[in-house]
Order: C-alpha cells, then sequence, then structure tokens
C-alpha cells in the first residue's frame, strides 16, 4: 500500500509540473516575443459604429509615430481585430490576439457590451486591458488589468447636473435617452447630480436604437427648464430637427457631448448652437501642448483630432509610459502593476489612475460653438483631476 502511495504521490508531482511548465512555457513565449511589443488594437471597423473605427486607430498611430513605432529599442507592431460591434465576434478575437498573437495589450473595444465580454475573458490571462468609458462592473471583473483612463460612463455627465443647477439656474429637466446601457449610464450620473443638487427629473423617455421618427417622444414632453439627451451619434441630427420642427424651445443638454464629432455637429447645424454638455476632449482646450498636438495632426491627417483620436491617443501613451516604469518588461504582473503608477502627459493634463484602475484627469463642460465655418465644442468650465468615477457607480 506504502508503495502504490508513493506512485501516485510521484503521479501527482509529475502532473503538477506538467501544468507548471505549460503555464511557465506560455509566459516564456510571450517573453520571447518581447523584442517586438505588440499591440491589440479592437475597433467596429464593421457594423455599428464602423465610423469610428478608424478614429480609433488614428488615435493609436499618431501616438505611435511620435515615438517612431519603437520605444526602448524594442520595435512595435499593431495587431487589428474588428469586434464588428459584437460580443462573441469580440471575444473569439480577444483570444486570436492573446493566444495566436500573443499582444502584450489590448486597447479598447469601443461598446460596453462587447468590451464586458473581453474583460472576462482576459482575466485568467491578465493581459492589460487599457480601454475607453464603460461601467465601474468591467473593473471588478477584471484581475487588476482592466484601465478606464476617462472613468465610467456615469462619469461622463456627473459635473453636468450641478453646473447647469448652480450656474444656469436650471430646477427640472425632460430626459430622452438611447434605451440601452450607455444611453441609462451617459445620462445618470447627470440624474443623480442634478438630484443632489435639489434638481427635479419630471420625465424619463427611452427611445429604441436607430429609432428615426422622435415625433412621439416629442410631442409627449412634458414643460421643463431643459431637456438632457443622448443617442449612438447618428441619431443626433433627426432628433434636433424634429426637435425644432415641434417648435420645442427647452434648451438641449447633451449629456456626454463629445461624442459628437466634426461631422455629426455640422449635420446638426445651427440647431446645435449653445448645446450645452460634458466631455473629455476638444480641439479648442486653451493648452499650448493641445495647440501643437491639433497642428500637428492637421498637417499630418488633414482633419482635425476628435473625442475618439484623443481617447486612443491616450490609451496608447498610457501603455507606453508603463513600457518605462517596467524597462520594457510586459509581464502581466509587471505591467498591470506599473500602470497603475503612470503618470502621463497628454495634450491636455496629467492622466493617472487610482489602484482600481479608474482614470484621473480633467473634465469639461463645452458649448456648441461656430467658428471658422466649423461646429465646435468650446469650454465653458474645467473641472481639473477628479477621479472618472462617482459615488452612484
Amino acid at each position: 500500500m506504502e508503495k502504490f502511495k508513493s506512485v501516485i504521490l510521484v503521479l501527482l508531482s509529475a502532473s503538477i509540473l506538467i501544468m507548471v511548465s505549460s503555464v511557465m512555457s506560455w509566459a516564456a513565449d510571450s517573453k520571447k516575443e518581447s523584442a517586438t511589443i505588440k499591440i491589440g488594437n479592437m475597433a467596429p471597423y464593421s457594423g455599428v459604429g464602423q465610423f469610428y473605427a478608424g478614429l480609433l486607430e488614428k488615435g493609436i498611430r499618431a501616438k505611435l509615430d511620435e515615438v517612431g513605432w519603437k520605444i526602448g529599442g524594442q520595435r512595435i507592431e499593431l495587431i487589428q481585430a474588428d469586434t464588428a460591434g459584437d460580443p462573441v465576434t469580440g471575444t473569439d478575437k480577444a483570444k486570436k490576439l492573446v493566444e495566436s498573437d500573443k499582444v502584450d495589450v489590448i486597447i479598447g473595444p469601443l461598446f460596453s457590451h462587447v468590451a464586458m465580454g473581453v474583460a472576462s475573458y482576459l482575466t485568467r490571462f491578465r493581459i492589460p486591458l487599457i480601454t475607453y468609458t464603460h461601467p465601474l462592473a468591467i473593473v471588478k471583473m477584471g484581475g487588476g488589468n482592466v484601465f478606464l483612463p476617462f472613468g465610467t460612463m456615469l462619469a461622463n455627465s456627473d459635473h453636468l447636473g450641478s453646473y447647469v443647477y448652480k450656474d444656469l439656474g436650471y430646477r427640472t429637466a425632460t430626459l430622452v435617452f438611447d434605451d440601452y446601457v450607455a444611453g441609462e449610464d451617459n445620462t445618470r450620473g447627470f440624474v443623480e447630480s442634478f438630484k443632489k443638487s435639489g434638481g427635479e427629473i419630471v420625465q424619463i423617455q427611452r427611445s429604441p436604437l436607430r429609432t428615426i421618427d422622435y415625433a412621439p417622444y416629442i410631442s409627449r414632453m412634458k414643460k421643463s427648464d431643459c431637456v438632457a439627451i443622448w443617442f449612438i451619434a447618428p441619431e443626433a441630427p433627426a432628433f434636433y430637427k424634429q426637435y425644432y420642427e415641434y417648435g420645442q424651445k427647452m434648451p438641449i443638454l447633451y449629456t456626454q457631448i463629445d461624442g459628437l464629432v466634426e461631422n455629426d455637429l455640422a449635420q446638426i447645424g445651427d440647431r446645435g448652437l449653445g448645446t450645452i454638455g460634458q466631455g473629455h476632449y476638444s480641439d479648442l482646450i486653451n493648452t499650448d501642448a493641445n495647440k501643437r498636438w491639433v497642428k500637428d495632426y492637421e498637417k499630418k491627417y488633414g482633419s482635425t483630432p476628435d473625442h475618439y483620436v484623443y481617447m486612443s491617443y491616450v490609451c496608447t501613451s498610457v501603455f507606453l509610459e508603463g513600457l518605462k516604469l517596467t524597462k520594457g518588461d510586459t509581464t502581466p504582473e509587471q505591467i498591470n502593476k506599473a500602470l497603475k503608477k503612470v503618470k502621463v502627459d497628454t495634450p491636455i493634463g496629467q492622466v493617472s489612475f487610482t489602484d482600481e484602475g479608474i482614470g484621473i484627469g480633467n473634465t469639461y463642460i463645452f458649448n456648441v460653438v461656430k467658428k471658422d465655418n466649423k461646429y465646435m465644442l468650446d469650454v465653458v468650465q474645467t473641472y481639473p483631476q477628479v477621479v472618472k468615477k462617482t459615488p452612484w457607480d
């Protein structure tokens, strides 16, 4: 019997060694690739949101161009993955990026329902996911490897509620927004801060995605000091057109307004002038660094950098700064630890992180203006170096 137990122990020990060896082999393979830093970019190149995929890629490339596609003597390779705006496709593409392409980081995805699935998959590998604004749950489902430089969706509009109450004197608001998680979260921050300030939400209406006829919602609107809205950008021009055709005069708040890029604002036209909203970036932010960045970007790409370009540019900057701290070590344990210590200078100010992976940086209240025959976002209020998470997350 003792001999039998000894054999069993030997076999168990061998199995454990094989398992450990397998994991170490995967890590070694990843490390072996470290002569080339691999960045995975996950964006919706097809399906809903495909227009924004090109902007997100431009932001990454703009940053990599700045460093000559090298850092610390290591070459940088960018690998694209089309999520198609679908969570199953997104997770499959993440699997390829990690297990086949052996990327050192993933930037994106844009849509929260896709990003959640990717974050869940990455937990076992702890490959860093540096992504855009999503619900706080995405950080909690990760393994200390999820980073939100621009914070949570609720934090996209939380300062707007207190601003319009205290500075504009609004006391009541009616809401219309897209009936899905982004619509809920991008307006809830406004709702909670407006109510906390003393304001009253008199009505909430939810419209299905891809709505083209807002007449039923506009005709049912209750009279208020303002109307707060959030739609995926392509839906906004139809709402503005019908809103004024129905003779409505309540001031419009677009809760997370920098999601409207130059093309969207142009389609809305003069109807959008005076719209107030919260956001992270505008090319009109008055810093010397931003002026230089905008000038260089326009010279290279023939267009103005926007919210999407800036977001992916910063995500890439954050990762490269982390690599400087690790001296090029891309092992998950080291890079994730370093990313939480990152303090990176961006065109509009410093970005850093809480221990949880939530971004700390500037946020703004913007106003839609017309300048040089273009519709743009002008800064009316700056909130410097705030933690981009709310008490309601």
